[in-house]
């Protein structure tokens, strides 16, 4: 008989677990529960970073007070926002890393991610606007 490496195990190869990997394994479910989670508020959070930097823009453009939109403006805006976006969903994934930590390290994460959530979002939303505000007035 000759050895497959990508045959599975039999279960005589297998090793028994102990109380330690059940208690490890209980975490780790938890983890992938908390990721899970984080991963369906992510188009709320979205929607509402994009909302802001709409928004900014949006007023950035009406406060300029008549001055003319270039097409060069509107692409270095566009690299921008697009640069924004994957560094904002990046910055996304601080949120999940804490909550995981926190359920490895303290088995359990208690209320954290409703509280880091809305921070972080706060902090995301407040600097997507007044970035799009200050990249479309330019008076």
């Amino acid at each position: 008989m000759t050895f497959n490496p990508f045959d599975s195990p039999r279960a005589e190869e297998v090793p028994h677990l102990t109380p330690a990997d059940e208690a490890n394994r209980e975490r780790i479910h938890q983890i992938g529960v908390a990721i899970v989670a984080w991963e369906k508020l992510r188009w709320m959070f979205n929607a509402l970073v994009g909302g802001a930097g709409v928004l900014g823009l949006a007023l950035g453009y009406a406060a300029a007070d008549g001055t003319t939109i270039q097409l060069q403006n509107i692409s270095d805006t566009m690299v921008g926002i697009t640069v924004f976006a994957i560094a904002a969903n990046f910055a996304y994934c601080v949120g999940p890393l804490i909550e995981g930590y926190t359920i490895w390290f303290f088995g359990s994460s208690a209320n954290l991610r409703p509280i880091v959530w809305s921070v972080g979002t706060l902090l995301s939303v407040l600097f997507t606007f007044f970035g799009a505000y200050g990249a479309a007035y330019t008076g």
